[in-house]
């Protein structure tokens, strides 16, 4: 049930606790976003970084996490490898709805 208060600290939380969880999940993004629980956590880091309170001190934090699912030249991009998952595309989705118009684009 960890998923649930790692959520609520995303809503309710601190910035810089917030800030905490969304670099962590930044570095894990595909492990968590293949697992049910994980890619709601995942969605709500998107969320919580794009909007709210916070949103000015969380941007860096949003754009490295889009830039996660992007990838660097991997040969296949993590949002791909993404999409392919029953969970994992609901983190694209909602990469898709809290992105730039450029970063869109590219995913």
């Amino acid at each position: 049930y960890g998923n649930y208060v790692v959520r609520h600290i995303l809503e309710h939380g601190k910035k810089e606790h917030k800030r905490h969880i969304i670099d962590i999940v930044q570095g894990n993004i595909v492990e968590l976003g293949h697992d049910k629980c994980g890619s709601t956590v995942v969605e709500k880091c998107i969320e919580a970084a794009s909007a709210g309170e916070h949103v000015h001190f969380l941007q860096e934090q949003r754009q490295a996490l889009i830039h996660s699912l992007i990838g660097a030249g991997d040969t296949t991009p993590p949002c791909q490898t993404l999409l392919d998952d029953r969970f994992g595309r609901y983190v694209v989705q909602s990469a898709l709805q809290y992105c730039t118009p450029q970063e869109r684009e590219v995913l």
